[in-house]
């Protein structure tokens, strides 16, 4: 209920033509409330917009939900061929990674958007380290790991702050 109702107070700025959303007049009987200060929001815009076409809250919520699952799915199958060099290897890894209890209860059971959305990029950070400590000299030509670990970085940063520590 709390990620549905972030999803509707965005949705109302939106609606209403605050852009960016800092504080959602919806919560706290019109008062509003400031979100973002402890939760990013930067991913939720896209069922925000959502929203904005029509789409019911739960549904909007349901496709956010199919757009991480799909995007975790390749962001792995991308890194692991990378890192192992081998498709079944690649594959299977992926399906160990995607289907970990942990993240199961975090996708079905828990709803935890924020972390769920920062584990999308942790398989990236895994890639970009590999690739660091493999190749030592010439890390600093290789300008695209570094917009990539800085990419999968701010991703965690703006889904997830205790991952983001963790990490």
């Amino acid at each position: 209920g709390f990620h549905l109702n972030r999803i509707e107070g965005l949705f109302l700025e939106l609606k209403s033509g605050h852009f960016p959303v800092y504080i959602e007049s919806y919560w706290m009987n019109g008062y509003g409330y400031a979100n973002a200060i402890y939760y990013g929001d930067l991913f939720l815009y896209f069922p925000a917009i959502l929203r904005l076409l029509g789409v019911p809250v739960v549904a909007s919520y349901k496709l956010y939900l199919l757009a991480i699952n799909i995007c975790t799915i390749l962001i792995c199958k991308y890194c692991f061929l990378k890192i192992f060099k081998e498709d079944a290897i690649a594959f299977f890894v992926t399906l160990a990674y995607c289907s970990a209890t942990y993240r199961m209860v975090n996708l079905f059971i828990r709803g935890a958007v924020g972390e769920y959305t920062a584990m999308m990029f942790l398989p990236l950070i895994g890639y970009c380290l590999y690739e660091i400590y493999g190749k030592n000299d010439q890390i600093l030509k290789e300008w695209k790991l570094i917009f990539v670990f800085a990419f999968s970085m701010s991703g965690i940063l703006y889904s997830h702050l205790l991952t983001f520590e963790i990490t």
